[in-house]
C-alpha cells in the first residue's frame, strides 16, 4: 500500500505535474485577460517571446518532475560542476540512448541543470530586447520582475541541490516554480492584451 511505497513512476509524476501546471496556467491566462490592462500590447516579437517563455517554464517543470521521480537530486550534489566535471561522464550509458533522458538519474539532472541555465539566458535576452524596444514601461517592468523571479528560482534550486534536497527546500523549489509560471503567463497575457469588450447591438429605431 501507500504506507510502504511512496514512490511513483517518474513518467507519471512528470506528466501529472505538468498537466496540473497547464490547467493552472490556463486559469491565470483567463483571469489576466479579464483584468484591466494599463498598457497597450507591444510588438508581435515581444508577444512571441512571452509565449516561448511560458512554454520553456513548463518544459523545465516537466524536467523537474523527472528529477523528483528518479530522486536524481540526491546524488551529484556539487555545483557548478557536476560529479567533478562541467560535462560529467556516464550520460549516455543506457541503450537506446534516448532512454537516458528519462531514466538515467545523472542525465536527467544534467538536462534539468542545462535547461535552467538556458531559461535564465532566454529571459535575460528577452529583458534586453524589451528594454531596447518601444514597449511601454509597464511591459519593461514586468519582464524585469520575471527575470528576477527566475534568478531566485535558480538560486533556490542550487541551494536545494547543494543541501542534498531537504524536504523544506524541495517544496520551496517546487512551489516557487508555480509562482514563476503564473507570473510568466500573466506577463504573456499582458503582452497580448485583454479580452475584447462585448459590443452592444445597435438599437433599432
Amino acid at each position: 500500500g501507500l504506507v510502504e511505497r511512496t514512490d511513483v513512476s517518474q513518467y507519471r509524476l512528470a506528466v501529472h505535474l505538468t498537466l496540473a501546471c497547464i490547467i493552472f496556467a490556463y486559469a491565470m491566462w483567463v483571469a489576466r485577460g479579464l483584468a484591466p490592462h494599463s498598457a497597450d500590447p507591444p510588438s508581435q516579437q515581444l508577444r512571441r517571446l512571452g509565449g516561448f517563455t511560458v512554454a520553456f517554464v513548463l518544459l523545465q517543470i516537466f524536467l523537474g518532475g523527472l528529477v523528483a521521480g528518479l530522486d536524481a537530486g540526491l546524488a551529484f550534489n556539487d555545483w557548478p560542476a557536476m560529479d567533478g566535471a562541467i560535462i560529467p561522464g556516464g550520460l549516455l550509458v543506457q541503450q537506446p540512448a534516448w532512454v537516458n533522458f528519462f531514466e538515467n538519474p545523472k542525465t536527467v539532472q544534467f538536462v534539468h541543470r542545462v535547461s535552467g541555465y538556458l531559461l535564465l539566458a532566454f529571459v535575460l535576452a528577452q529583458w534586453v530586447i524589451t528594454m531596447l524596444s518601444k514597449a511601454q514601461r509597464q511591459h519593461k517592468a514586468r519582464v524585469l520582475l520575471l527575470f528576477a523571479l527566475v534568478i531566485i528560482q535558480a538560486a533556490i534550486g542550487i541551494a536545494t541541490l547543494v543541501l542534498q534536497v531537504p524536504l523544506g527546500w524541495a517544496l520551496l523549489h517546487q512551489g516557487f516554480a508555480v509562482i514563476v509560471l503564473g507570473f510568466a503567463v500573466a506577463h504573456w497575457r499582458g503582452l497580448v492584451g485583454p479580452y475584447a469588450l462585448p459590443v452592444e447591438p445597435a438599437s433599432s429605431r
